[in-house]
């Protein structure tokens, strides 16, 4: 018994350690148990570097978006009357499409007044300025100027070499130098009023009293014209010119031209007008003027046949030439003249009242 106590404490010691093992290989292979880890050194980040020193100048304002938004451009206004869509468009000589530089200008179809001597059916664009001037090589001088009156009227004034004053019957014609004249006209164009309708127009041209040596004289004359297209290039004029005119001689009595009766006033004025190739019209027109003799007082009407070509370098600038007879109702060509002149418009005037609206 002696030699059993010294190992008994020694026993439970051993005993304790291997329990105390056990525990510990329990707790670290139980399912889940953290395992614990021994914590490594982290490195500190670098000092932050100083702060730059703030700019004393302010910033820039910003500018403000501007609120009113800018007004859209009007659009154009819709053509009336409506096209035919079974009509093909009619780009003939004597209507001509006009482009306008100014968006805000309204468009227009340009019309020529005249065909070569005679009106036309058709009027000017309101607010258009026309001229035509030109010489022939009997040293005869003319002009026209016209303007268009919201697209139903015109006002014109010229000088004409036209009117012829024979001082005996077997003398030959002479000019009288200046002849200026006024004139009116007003009209619808075509398809206005129905359908198939041509322009129509009714022109008035009243001279001023002119002196011819001693003899006074004044002409005065009223014409009806329709103008319509057949097709794309062929438009046809007709009407009638009713003619009067007076004869006054210091030792005789005035003649009146009215006082022979309508018959003898009246005639009939025809035009044809083709455009074989674009912007180049071919014209034939036959119109009526007066003769007047002075010894003894007499008027007649003479027939004036023209044909000639107008090219349209431009949309309002042509240039027109061609022969007039005056007298061809008497087979007379040895009265022939050529001649050359020169159309021009302007649409200026339109756009500043178009402005001022």
């Amino acid at each position: 018994m002696r030699h059993l106590r010294p190992s008994f404490p020694r026993a439970v010691v051993s005993l304790g350690g291997g329990l105390v093992v056990l525990a510990v290989l329990a707790v670290g292979l139980a399912p889940g148990a953290a395992v614990a880890q021994v914590p490594l050194p982290v490195p500190l980040p670098p000092p932050a570097p100083d702060p730059a020193p703030p700019d004393p100048t302010p910033p820039a304002p910003t500018p403000a978006a501007d609120p009113v938004a800018p007004a859209p451009s009007p659009a154009p206004p819709e053509p009336w009357p409506p096209p035919d869509p079974r009509r093909p468009r009619d780009p003939a000589d004597a209507v001509v499409a006009v482009i306008t530089p100014d968006p805000g200008t309204p468009a227009m179809t340009m019309h020529y007044p005249m065909i070569f001597t005679a009106p036309s059916g058709r009027m000017l664009p309101a607010a258009v300025l026309w001229s035509t001037s030109g010489v022939h090589t009997g040293g005869g001088l003319y002009s026209d100027l016209f303007v268009g009156l919201g697209d139903v009227a015109e006002f014109g004034i010229g000088v004409t070499d036209l009117i012829r004053v024979r001082p005996v019957p077997d003398d030959d014609p002479e000019q009288v130098k200046p002849f200026v004249q006024a004139s009116f006209k007003m009209g619808v164009g075509e398809d206005r009023l129905f359908r198939f309708q041509p322009a129509l127009a009714l022109a008035f041209r009243k001279s001023f009293e002119h002196s011819f040596g001693s003899a006074r004289v004044r002409t005065a004359a009223l014409y009806l014209m329709a103008s319509r297209s057949l097709g794309r290039r062929v438009t046809i004029h007709g009407g009638g010119v009713l003619w009067d005119a007076a004869l006054r001689e210091p030792t005789a009595p005035a003649l009146y031209f009215h006082d022979r009766g309508v018959r003898e006033q009246l005639r009939p004025v025809v035009a044809f007008e083709a455009e074989p190739i674009e912007r180049s019209s071919i014209m034939i027109e036959l119109n009526w003027v007066p003769e007047l003799t002075r010894a003894p007082a007499d008027v007649r009407l003479a027939g004036m046949l023209t044909w000639g070509v107008r090219y349209r370098i431009t949309a309002l600038f042509a240039f027109e030439s061609g022969v007039r007879v005056q007298g061809i109702d008497q087979a007379n060509l040895l009265d022939a003249q050529i001649f050359g002149q020169l159309s021009w418009g302007s649409d200026r005037l339109r756009r500043a009242i178009h402005d001022l609206r």
